[in-house]
């Protein structure tokens, strides 16, 4: 139930937190890494969605965390929050709680809008981690706070 609830809040929250998406469909995918690996992180984010889904190409999750670090690295706030949701939902070669609240916290000190939603939820159920309601209600506060409603409810 607990890998459920965070995969289903995730998984909702991931495509809507990825804002751009290559919309050109004369870029092919040869184009699409050319741009990455000259440092686009837009792409680069683009490579990372699309192998995390599945989406034009063969799901392929070390693909996807590939991408996602470089332009994680670079300090992007959306391909911060993907990775903490692959390593957290990932298969069990690639789960890694600590990652996960790594690349989630990153996100969140940026206020990307569901990171701390999503720390709250790990530290609230102890998944991979020592369960803390302390820590929980701080990040579902800075959740509150950037305007997520279902942690506004946590904290009241």
């Amino acid at each position: 139930m607990k890998k459920h609830l965070l995969q289903v809040v995730a998984a909702a929250l991931m495509c809507m937190s990825l804002h751009t998406v290559y919309a050109d469909s004369n870029l092919d995918l040869n184009a699409l890494i050319k741009k990455a690996e000259q440092g686009d992180i837009e792409a680069q984010k683009t490579l990372g969605f699309m192998y995390d889904e599945g989406n034009g190409v063969t799901h392929n999750a070390l693909e996807a965390i590939k991408w996602y670090k470089m332009a994680a690295n670079k300090g992007d706030a959306d391909a911060q929050f993907h990775l903490g949701y692959i390593y957290i939902n990932g298969d069990e070669a690639i789960k890694n709680p600590q990652e996960a609240i790594k690349w989630y916290k990153m996100a969140a000190m940026q206020d990307h809008e569901y990171a701390p939603f999503n720390l709250a939820l790990i530290y609230e159920k102890g998944l991979g981690v020592k369960q803390s309601l302390k820590e929980a209600l701080k990040w579902y506060q800075k959740a509150c706070d950037l305007g997520a409603e279902d942690a506004c409810d946590k904290v009241q």
